[in-house]
């Protein structure tokens, strides 16, 4: 039966429309179905030859398997610990203080026991890829100044160029082909010369010291435009003079935990109740915040990123990023991908419908490299195998795609070290179906986080940790019933760590953050504390904003969210008074 409806609704390779999940659940009934049939076979054969003996040995089957399962599996499975987040801190369930008390699960939480035999990475390094990559990008350029004899190949700079312009993209194949259009030969000194100093490439593969190949990461400071923002910065005072925004895809609360143990257990330092010192800075005090009850809209990337970048619902017809506003107020950005694209999410999903985003270019950005056919198959934009839905770990040249990600970010926060800016760092690597490739994550965020504490990169910056969703590609634990996933999945993870101003406190807002952390909170929370930081106050979003976008105003549906720096009434948080909670884990007293 399941054969005649593969072959009917089969619809390929791709993640679109689900058919690599079809594909693989096939692969699992028919691999299931041949180990049933071996092993009736095998019985049936033995009953007729010693009846006596093969009904003994059914029996002895049957006792150990449930002895195995009651002893390992069923201990395994139970949700133990489940409800904990960092510093042994639980979700709080008082009913006379919060009417939203996230569900819990009591039964059949298999991402704990399954999850390990899904890491089909484990024992690979990055290493052992190199002979597969080499040349591999030589191939698929088609740049008139890059051939297979180029020793240093450039990756353009996409910032401020039309034929990088976001919104003249049709679709995300347009980016790829014009880097491969747009490759640099960087020995070839007349190409060099009319791209000019500012659009000479900071990300180079250099075949000259190995043979492999190794990628160079250099930022030249821009003076022209850090006077320029200077003068932006006059007349405005935002709470903190710099943001590091780290996204993560596809990581809920709990799976953060249980996939990032060294980050965790970092965090964990700053959630003590006097916070942590830096030695160099030693006036400033760094604070940890855990926001436990964070509940995704919809189970999909998008309807959770313009919430917290756009400050409108994913399906609003206008809507601005944040980038604006940064922009505005004196701030240099920097946006870095491991998309082959430029935003948080395939930014073509709502160009085909139509929709207004004002995308603003950040200054600096770094997404091409991850439109390296090494890295990405531009055939295959889904595939399992590369890519930002591959369930394998994420190399390129020997590292994680996310090191050079991670190193271009510390680089730009050295470069502007004086100056007013913001850093955004979008990971997409638990967006695949294993769960498991994300772990690989865990050790280059963990070198991150603490290379920019000890080096004073955080001095007078907010840094925020967040995600949109938990596991939602799940075929699996959706069979199994997982009890964990299906609440995980529209409970995502967020972490503040803020530090004291020098010679200023933050008494007020650090108190309504710390309430805050148990009050059910989504990503309209999250955009309207990035609002917050950068003019000083909450600037709520009202009937006529609404409006203005194109969307129709609804009084009970339209409760936008406020900032967390801002004490939120918890009685005041219900699924119905938001736009398009898509599955409520909320259970009301």
């Amino acid at each position: 039966m399941y054969i005649y409806f593969f072959f009917i609704f089969n619809r390929g390779e791709s993640l679109d429309g689900h058919g690599t999940y079809n594909t693989i659940f096939f692969l699992i009934c028919i691999a299931i179905g041949q180990i049933l049939i071996i092993i009736i076979y095998c019985f049936t054969f033995l009953y007729r030859k010693v009846k006596s003996i093969t009904i003994f040995l059914i029996l002895i089957f049957i006792i150990s398997s449930l002895t195995i399962y009651k002893l390992k599996v069923q201990y395994k499975i139970k949700c133990k610990d489940w409800e904990y987040g960092l510093n042994n801190t639980n979700l709080n369930d008082d009913k006379k203080i919060y009417p939203c008390n996230i569900i819990i699960p009591n039964h059949n939480c298999y991402l704990n026991f399954l999850g390990p035999f899904f890491d089909f990475s484990k024992g690979m390094t990055c290493s052992t890829r190199k002979k597969e990559e080499k040349y591999k990008l030589l191939k698929a350029s088609t740049s008139k100044y890059v051939n297979k004899n180029t020793k240093r190949i450039g990756f353009p700079i996409t910032t401020h160029r039309d034929n990088f312009n976001l919104m003249k993209q049709q679709n995300s194949k347009n980016l790829y082909i014009e880097i491969m259009n747009n490759l640099v030969d960087m020995d070839n000194k007349e190409q060099l010369e009319k791209l000019g100093p500012k659009e000479r490439p900071e990300i180079v593969l250099d075949y000259t010291k190995n043979e492999y190949g190794e990628i160079h990461i250099n930022i030249t400071r821009d003076e022209e435009l850090s006077k320029e923002r200077k003068k932006l910065e006059n007349g405005t005072n935002p709470l903190y003079e710099n943001i590091i925004f780290i996204f993560l895809d596809g990581i809920s609360r709990r799976h953060f935990l249980r996939n990032f143990p060294k980050s965790s257990e970092y965090i964990e330092n700053f959630l003590k109740y006097d916070g942590v010192f830096n030695e160099k800075e030693p006036s400033q005090i760094y604070h940890g915040f855990q926001f436990l009850k964070t509940h995704s809209f919809r189970e999909f990337t998008l309807g959770n990123t313009v919430p917290m970048f756009y400050g409108q619902p994913y399906y609003a017809k206008k809507a601005n990023s944040i980038t604006g506003d940064l922009k505005k107020n004196g701030f240099i950005t920097c946006g870095l991908n491991g998309l082959c694209d430029k935003e948080t999410f395939y930014y073509d999903w709502q160009l085909k419908k139509g929709m207004e985003r004002n995308y603003f270019e950040f200054d600096h950005e770094m997404f091409s490299l991850n439109c390296d056919p090494n890295y990405y198959d531009v055939d295959k934009p889904h595939s399992i195998v590369l890519g930002e839905s591959s369930v394998f770990r994420r190399c390129l040249y020997g590292k994680e795609n996310v090191e050079y990600l991670f190193e271009y970010g510390i680089k730009f926060l050295e470069a502007y070290n004086n100056s007013r800016k913001y850093l955004r760092i979008s990971i997409p690597n638990g967006h695949e179906l294993s769960g498991q490739a994300s772990k690989y994550v865990d050790e280059p965020l963990y070198n991150f986080l603490i290379y920019t504490f000890e080096n004073n990169l955080l001095k007078n910056t907010s840094l925020i940790i967040a995600s949109d969703h938990g596991l939602n590609i799940y075929i699996i634990y959706k069979l199994l019933q997982s009890q964990d996933q299906e609440i995980e999945a529209n409970n995502p993870l967020l972490f503040f760590i803020l530090p004291d101003k020098a010679g200023k406190t933050y008494e007020e807002q650090y108190k309504n953050i710390n309430l805050n952390q148990q009050t059910f909170i989504t990503s309209f929370d999250i955009y309207h504390s990035l609002k917050h930081i950068i003019y000083s106050k909450d600037i709520p979003i009202t009937k006529k904003d609404i409006e203005k976008n194109g969307t129709t105003f609804e009084s009970h549906k339209h409760f936008l969210g406020s900032s967390l720096f801002n004490y939120i009434d918890p009685k005041e948080r219900y699924c119905s008074n938001y736009i398009d909670i898509h599955e409520c884990i909320c259970k009301y007293n």
